[in-house]
């Protein structure tokens, strides 16, 4: 794997936790933020987006 990919993947995995645990605390709370949502789509469009991009490559 090439370092960018590898430091692509650790952003990946940061923002993974880091969006888990706020769907956490509000889940508890009983209501899941515009927030949240807004950075989960976010995440899948980056996942995409470098796919096809290095698929491309």
């Amino acid at each position: 794997m090439k370092i960018h990919q590898l430091i692509f993947l650790f952003a990946l995995v940061v923002l993974a936790i880091h969006l888990g645990l706020v769907i956490n605390q509000y889940t508890s709370m009983g209501y899941v933020t515009t927030a949240t949502l807004v950075s989960f789509i976010t995440l899948l469009g980056l996942l995409i987006f470098f796919q096809r991009y290095y698929a491309n490559k």
